[in-house]
């Protein structure tokens, strides 16, 4: 199992500059598209006429909440745009128990991943989450880790999450993802 630290933290002045604006889907950037896909037809095998409510605290453009108009979503970033602005750290305890909660492409970019997957786990029935595979040599400046599959399953059980469904991307330039869904 792979597991990196890529960085060290960033001050909350450099996080306010690094996260100015909320991420949104550029469709030049051909491994987020796929990813963006991958993950729409994982949540639409795993989200349900029984799932009504839902959170997404990373959402930048709110692309994947944006599929599911069934449900009632709380959503926010860390970037201003949202009614609900600031780390997930934070904003997480500020929210209601959810049927699914939707983590992609953040976990990677969180200081202490493992305490932010245990506070989801007290907050949602059902997780979709994100990453990209082993980055060790990331030069995006806003990723502190790296994982392998084997690393992020564990980081997962050890949150007390219940993998029940995967998803790979491979992208030549860019990216190769790891999704998956939690119960």
């Amino acid at each position: 199992m792979y597991r990196q630290r890529c960085r060290p933290k960033y001050s909350d002045e450099e996080l306010v500059e690094v996260y100015a604006a909320p991420w949104v889907m550029d469709p030049t950037w051909k491994d987020h598209k796929l990813r963006l896909m991958k993950t729409l037809e994982l949540a639409g095998r795993f989200i349900d006429e029984n799932d009504t409510s839902g959170a997404d605290l990373s959402c930048g453009d709110a692309y994947i909440a944006s599929h599911f108009p069934q449900i009632d979503w709380v959503l926010g970033d860390f970037a201003p745009g949202y009614e609900i602005t600031g780390p997930i750290e934070d904003t997480i305890r500020g929210i209601g128990y959810v049927d699914v909660f939707v983590c992609c492409e953040t976990i990677e970019h969180l200081d202490d991943p493992d305490a932010v997957l245990r506070a989801i786990r007290w907050k949602a029935k059902k997780l979709i989450v994100s990453s990209p595979i082993c980055q060790w040599i990331d030069v995006n400046p806003q990723h502190y880790w790296s994982f392998d599959k084997g690393a992020y399953r564990k980081m997962l059980r050890d949150a007390g999450w219940e993998i029940v469904d995967f998803e790979e991307t491979y992208s030549d330039p860019g990216y190769n993802f790891q999704l998956y869904s939690c119960v």
